[in-house]
């Protein structure tokens, strides 16, 4: 093994460009009684790399419930004023209001260059008198923060936030085929609480789970992370062991979770060891590294919500079985369908409740799956997927 292999290994990870994941819709609603305002903040993969925007097409459609064939508004929105991060375009709009507190928002993107389109839902009619977090910066709101970000709480003025920390950390999603134990989650208790005013800047400088609410007395609410400044890719060790779980088998990682946590000189060769051990060469090991970290970069992006996105079902389907062929979005689910692999595959998730998200979905597992799920292990440890 070569002396400097991880240090080749942290070079990889931090030239991965995020370019191949979904369209994803994010938006914050506020409602100013007469209006509401949707803040809006849309990844878009091509606007990475290629900031032309006239090649989206973005447009909303309002429905009395999500039962409901009545439509109540309709309309398209112009990108005239925006900000561009990267991937993410951050715009608002505004809705009149239809005083039905059952309705529905669906807001569709299309990205005529690509072809490639995504439709998401909220609930409308909830009365929210703030907003997520804010980016002060980017003017983005969003599902995480980094550690030092200002950021603040957009809503009406001098309103209380009281905001909580939640120091848990969640574990992974479970194998598709896996339908029981999967209700393993830590208890959450907040470890800290502190009151910030709407409207008004302020940062954070300790990662975790955040839960912001008006109403003590009440579970409503709206959760984010703060997560570390590189993120969502990975770099130190720890980080870069811990997503292995979808790829290996115990015996492979177990020598190295057994590595003292305060030994990352040791845990780093026992990485090194690892990839080496799998892909028999450096040559391939390069590429195998970064295929890999470069999906887990991409779910980070995409799903995170109360947890990192590669932890999420969403983000273990993705970082296995990449990019789906078709999305289709039917009522409370949504369904990825694959056709590369000499079949078809079809993945189907529920949107569950979720006091912390309104993007939280759970895989439909199958024992079915089985043969599937290792067929596509295989090829990740044989070094077949390359992107």
């Amino acid at each position: 093994m070569k002396k400097y292999f991880l240090s080749l290994i942290l070079l990889l990870i931090s030239t991965v460009v995020l370019s191949a994941s979904p369209i994803v819709i994010r938006a914050s609603i506020v409602d100013f009684g007469t209006t509401h305002r949707i803040f809006a903040d849309v990844y878009v993969p091509r606007l990475a790399r290629d900031t032309k925007v006239t090649d989206l097409k973005i447009s909303y459609f309002v429905k009395a419930s999500a039962t409901s064939n009545e439509i109540l508004r309709q309309d398209t929105v112009s990108l005239t004023n925006y900000l561009l991060n990267g991937g993410s375009l951050a715009f608002s709009f505004d809705v009149l209001a239809t005083g039905v507190r059952t309705a529905i928002l669906f807001i569709k993107v299309t990205d005529t260059q690509l072809r490639q389109d995504a439709q998401e839902d909220f609930l409308l009619g909830a009365g929210n008198t703030f907003a997520g977090i804010v980016n002060q910066k980017t003017n983005i709101i969003g599902e995480y923060a980094k550690e030092g970000d200002s950021l603040f709480f957009l809503g009406a003025e001098n309103q209380n936030v009281y905001v909580y920390r939640l120091p848990q950390n969640f574990q992974a999603a479970f194998a598709p085929m896996q339908t029981e134990g999967l209700n393993a989650n830590p208890e959450l208790k907040a470890d800290s609480i502190f009151v910030v005013k709407t409207n008004t800047n302020f940062c954070l400088h300790t990662k975790g789970l955040y839960f912001a609410q008006l109403d003590t007395n009440s579970v409503n609410g709206t959760g984010f992370r703060v997560m570390e400044k590189q993120f969502p890719k990975y770099r130190t060790v720890y980080q870069l062991i811990e997503p292995l779980l979808y790829i290996s088998e115990y015996s492979e990682i177990s020598p190295i979770n057994s590595i003292r946590q305060d030994d990352a000189v040791e845990k780093k060769r026992a990485l090194d060891r690892y990839w080496l051990a799998l892909a028999k060469d450096e040559a391939k090991a390069k590429k195998m590294i970064r295929a890999y970290y470069q999906r887990i970069a991409e779910a980070n992006q995409a799903f995170t919500t109360y947890k990192e996105g590669w932890k999420t079902d969403k983000g273990m389907i993705y970082i296995i079985f990449g990019k789906p062929d078709l999305t289709q979005k039917l009522q409370g689910q949504e369904q990825w369908i694959y056709r590369s692999y000499g079949q078809e595959i079809k993945f189907t998730f529920m949107r569950r409740n979720n006091q912390f998200t309104t993007q939280h979905y759970e895989l439909v597992r199958n024992e079915n799956y089985k043969d599937t799920w290792y067929s596509m292990v295989e090829r990740w440890r044989m070094g077949f997927v390359t992107r």
